[in-house]
């Protein structure tokens, strides 16, 4: 029973942000944001504290500069993905920004130097079939 009308209309990704940015919306070019329980590994209990968490480790990572990130939630260990440019200034500012996050009551924080990778927490899926 879901519509759906921009792709019954063949209406993408790319023409949606050509669109938002004709009309002068503020957010044409705001990088995708999956939900916050894409940052918690399969298994792990998904709670609204972790999910508060997360999205206030991001939010500090926005204020540092940081448009683009994911802080994923390893049973109280706060990995940090950002793109691979952005990996060397992230470490840079390690120190602050580690007690910033720390302060939310993560036990440790981890920057991943792979840098920001759209489904990474897949990877340990088994494909059946």
């Amino acid at each position: 029973g879901v519509l759906s009308p921009l792709a019954d209309c063949s209406i993408g990704k790319k023409e949606i942000r050509m669109i938002a940015h004709r009309f002068g919306l503020p957010v044409w070019d705001k990088p995708a944001s999956p939900c916050l329980s894409s940052r918690i590994p399969y298994g792990q209990e998904v709670t609204r504290e972790k999910l508060e968490r997360i999205e206030m480790a991001e939010t500090i990572l926005n204020e540092y500069g940081f448009g683009d990130v994911r802080v994923r939630h390893f049973e109280g260990e706060a990995r940090i993905e950002v793109p691979t440019v952005d990996v060397e200034k992230l470490r840079d500012l390690n120190g602050s920004m580690r007690e910033e996050i720390l302060a939310l009551g993560f036990n440790r924080v981890v920057i991943d130097g792979e840098g920001l990778v759209s489904g990474k927490l897949n990877r340990g899926l088994v494909k059946h079939g």
